[in-house]
């Protein structure tokens, strides 16, 4: 009898094992692109990008660009966006940021550069001048330089006779193909938007349809990399820890990397949009956390990580492992509001205690018919949270909002929020 007994304790304790091990792998999200710089020609045309994802994820670019389509603009999981461009008949380079933004907080998203050729850009190593003029008549500019000037880089050369004009083309190496990025009428030019890493430039003159052999190549160097964030604090402050760190120019956000004592010693991180956070969970226990932070740019180039500091978390109740917490349900968000830009809508509320994500729902009537749609969020500093809907409906819209809680918590999900209108 005590054997039977003992085994069933056994087999109890490792199927708890397996569901523990389940639950927190499906906690774990990600976001990946198998893409960052796609080039195109002059003529237009459709390429294609593919994303490896458990998470919802939208598209986002930096300005509308009428002359790119993209599709679609969310989804969940892994999937394929289509980008089409039109002909660009003009000499000058056409360049879209693209961002692909998580609707997790936990999860970072990524970025991409739609890269248009220009109508004459040239195909090879030498020019291909299909005007029928004569290059020879015309020398290649000398003595031609790149500086890196804050973001940008300037590139100046030497005038050449009988030019009118000068076409600057640059490459991120200094063989291969080189793209046209300006033309000017000066011996000067200014790249506002250099490539992160190793820039090549090359320039022709030019006299209607007679252009110049190349020139000989200048180079710069061009680091994104936001500096390495500094000031790192972590106090405890009740039944949380404070972590605290100096801003960094440039840092769009910031990764907050944190390690757990046991039975939680596992490595994770948030995202956050200030320069502080309040790290607390339900399942706080004392002992030693550690924490180090990263700051991220616009174009999600990630700085070197901080030093890590640690904070002694003391808790007089002896440590909460979760299974004596009596709360059954998230609350339900609160003080929801709205606000519609131009081609996306915001909706804000107040952050609930022990939610680790929020779900955005739509509806075109205030009583029913209420459908889950990809959102992208995060926290403000005034402990408010902001989901944003990149692809919104004209006319009358309602918007509720759930409250997400882990799943080896044993929480309930919330009730949906009261809801928001909105017309566009």
């Amino acid at each position: 009898m005590l054997r039977k007994y003992f085994f069933r304790q056994i087999l109890f304790i490792g199927a708890l094992i397996t569901i523990c091990a389940c639950s927190k792998e499906d906690e774990y999200g990600y976001l990946r692109v198998n893409c960052t710089d796609i080039q195109m020609s002059s003529d237009g045309g459709n390429v294609s990008c593919s994303i490896e994802s458990n998470v919802g994820w939208s598209i986002s670019a930096d300005e509308n660009y009428d002359w790119l389509q993209i599709s679609p603009m969310n989804g969940t999981g892994n999937g394929t966006i289509h980008f089409s461009a039109s002909p660009n008949s003009s000499a000058s380079l056409r360049i879209a940021y693209i961002k692909i933004l998580s609707s997790r907080l936990d999860v970072g998203g990524a970025g991409l550069h739609i890269i248009q050729s220009g109508s004459n850009d040239n195909t090879g190593g030498g020019n291909d001048n299909t005007g029928g003029g004569d290059s020879s008549s015309l020398g290649a500019p000398t003595n031609v330089s790149a500086k890196v000037n804050g973001s940008s880089v300037s590139i100046s050369w030497n005038a050449v006779t009988g030019a009118t004009k000068y076409n600057v083309y640059r490459n991120t190496s200094s063989t291969g193909k080189f793209s046209l990025i300006t033309t000017v009428s000066g011996t000067s030019a200014t790249d506002s938007n250099p490539l992160s890493g190793s820039n090549y430039y090359k320039v022709t003159a030019a006299n209607g349809n007679t252009e110049s052999d190349y020139s000989s190549t200048a180079s710069v160097s061009i680091s994104k990399k936001p500096a390495t964030p500094t000031g790192l604090r972590a106090v405890q402050s009740g039944t949380a820890i404070n972590v605290s760190w100096n801003a960094v120019s440039g840092a769009e956000y910031y990764k907050l990397y944190y390690k757990r004592p046991a039975p939680y010693d596992i490595e994770s991180f948030q995202n956050i949009y200030s320069t502080s956070a309040n790290m607390e969970w339900n399942t706080m226990v004392a002992g030693t956390y550690t924490f180090w932070v990263v700051a991220v740019s616009s174009d999600y180039t990630t700085s070197d990580a901080s030093s890590k500091v640690t904070c002694n978390f003391t808790n007089s109740g002896g440590g909460n492992t979760g299974g004596g917490n009596s709360q059954s349900k998230l609350d339900t968000p609160q003080n929801i509001e709205a606000y519609s830009g131009g081609s996306f809508v915001q909706i804000s509320f107040d952050e609930v205690s022990l939610a680790y994500q929020y779900e955005l729902y739509r509806s075109t009537s205030a009583t029913y018919g209420y459908t889950k749609i990809s959102a992208s969020g995060g926290s403000t500093s005034s402990k408010r949270y902001v989901l944003t809907d990149s692809n919104p409906k004209s006319g009358t819209t309602y918007y509720k909002v759930k409250a997400v809680a882990l799943s080896y918590l044993g929480i309930a999900d919330s009730d949906l929020s009261a809801y928001v209108k909105v017309t566009r």
